[in-house]
């Protein structure tokens, strides 16, 4: 994506408790400088919670579904009255090993959801940002969700 800020959403095929996300990037000992500064390092998770279950979720930073932009050609027919659950904030960092970095949530999700945001907040200064791979993991709704 251009520059250092921006999101990107993603829906699963399925309603999940989500328990933690994962970020992978290439080595760096594979890259060049200008390639590590297109890494993202500060963001955000946010997860969609239709409007009867955020009652569950009480302290939470929320964001309505239009306090995020989407591309006019996606499917953005969200139930009525559903918000954004902020529910991770954290940092990845390329140079620490492993490349892939584990970020578990510290509260358990007492709701599934489908859809969830990563919001890029930064990068390592470059002038793009580059997303090799996201990983969202957690337990499928209606089994019992363990720590990851």
């Amino acid at each position: 994506m251009s520059g250092a800020v921006g999101h990107v959403a993603i829906q699963l095929s399925e309603a999940v408790f989500i328990s933690h996300l994962s970020v992978d990037y290439a080595a760096p000992r594979l890259l060049s400088e200008e390639e590590i500064m297109t890494a993202p390092q500060n963001m955000s998770l946010w997860v969609l919670l239709p409007s009867s279950d955020i009652e569950q979720e009480p302290n939470f930073q929320m964001r309505p579904v239009k306090g995020f932009e989407f591309k006019a050609d996606q499917d953005t027919d969200f139930p009525p009255g559903s918000q954004f659950v902020h529910a991770l904030e954290f940092q990845y960092d390329i140079r620490k090993p492993p490349t892939r970095q584990i970020f578990p949530f510290q509260f358990r999700m007492l709701s599934p959801s489908r859809t969830v945001i990563v919001e890029i907040k930064s990068n390592e200064g470059g002038a793009i940002t580059c997303l090799y791979w996201l990983g969202i993991h957690g337990a499928k709704a209606g089994r019992i969700s363990s720590a990851p």
